[in-house]
């Protein structure tokens, strides 16, 4: 007589997947887990909602949380910033900014929604016009050096790297790579 495979064995025989769906949908001896059964109040068992499940699980897994070594790259996404007298930078929304100066009457706003201990880049280029100038928000710390004077000419990408301390509710500059 047929059976189903076993919650976190038989692979090789169902493959990963499937025994993941299991693990989230099935006790371990084999029974549907009654939390399953639950899709919004209808009773209905939701397969690729619980499949879905599993396999974020299992990905999840996959990736070191402390420790170990990443197998692969891992690549933020740039936000682009819109130019204007304030600009505005959600820190929630990544790790890597870009912002192209069109005039002289920007700053770059204090960064919302910062994490104790977050990196950020912002990447500056100077429009076609060039000679433009880029202030910073009071939470911007750019230590004993001070603040870096931006490239001037057109098309010219500066890049500012900031770390976010709670304790001291500033961005500091950790470095500014300029001109290119």
């Amino acid at each position: 007589m047929a059976r189903l495979p076993t919650p976190g064995g038989d692979s090789g025989s169902w493959g990963t997947i499937l025994n993941g769906f299991l693990q989230v949908s099935h006790n371990a001896d084999g029974t549907l887990q009654s939390a399953a059964v639950q899709n919004a109040g209808t009773g209905l068992f939701d397969t690729a909602g619980a499949a879905t499940a599993a396999q974020n699980a299992a990905e999840a897994a996959s990736v070191p949380i402390a420790g170990g070594t990443m197998s692969g790259q891992l690549t933020p996404a740039a936000v682009n910033l819109v130019f204007g007298s304030n600009i505005a930078i959600d820190a929630s929304k990544g790790n890597v900014f870009q912002l192209t100066l069109t005039a002289s009457t920007g700053t770059l706003s204090n960064p919302l929604n910062p994490t104790n201990g977050q990196h950020i880049l912002v990447a500056v280029t100077q429009g076609s016009g060039g000679h433009f100038t880029l202030s910073f928000g009071t939470a911007y710390n750019f230590g004993a050096a001070g603040q870096p004077t931006l490239s001037t000419t057109a098309g010219d990408v500066d890049v500012l790297g900031f770390v976010y301390l709670t304790s001291l509710s500033q961005w500091l500059c950790v470095g500014a790579a300029l001109g290119f």
